[in-house]
């Protein structure tokens, strides 16, 4: 899995839509520290953002890498492999609900120890910016690999 050069490359390939772990209705507030599942609209189902089915590159095990991220059909492919839980870094009003704009970090639960979601390495594939794995650090040589902006569709 990558990043892409710009925010919206093929049929919103880059949209991600956040479904409750618990089974919270739709559109209810998300909570720091919930656990999630991510949904990528691409085509209209792109799938479950999934940790696990493979191990990070041997460059990005160097740096504490963990886990290749994917995406899988369904949910939980393996052992809590589509769960994450998110962390918002900061937010205003400080109420413990995640919104539009915030910065937030994404633990996977897979095998209880899947790691933070993060860019490593530059990629190679034709409009990508760079890889996607997992991490055992929150902030790797803090450079803000696992930080994430939850931002409303385009």
């Amino acid at each position: 899995m990558s990043t892409a050069v710009v925010a919206n490359r093929d049929a919103a390939s880059s949209t991600w839509e956040i479904v409750s772990g618990s089974c919270a209705a739709i559109g209810a507030p998300v909570r720091s520290g919930e656990i999630i599942y991510l949904r990528n609209l691409y085509t209209g189902n792109g799938g479950y953002l999934d940790a696990g089915n493979g191990d990070a590159t041997s460059v990005q095990k160097s740096g504490g890498g963990l886990y290749e991220v994917t995406t899988a059909w369904g949910k939980d492919r393996d052992g809590n492999s589509s769960r994450w839980q998110i962390f918002d870094i900061t937010s205003a009003p400080q109420d413990g609900l995640v919104r539009f704009n915030d910065t937030v970090q994404l633990w996977s639960t897979y095998k209880d120890l899947g790691g933070f979601l993060e860019t490593n390495q530059a990629s190679t594939l034709t409009g990508a910016r760079n890889d996607v794995d997992t991490n055992s650090y929150s902030n790797r040589s803090n450079s803000n690999v696992t930080f994430w902006k939850i931002l409303p569709a385009v």
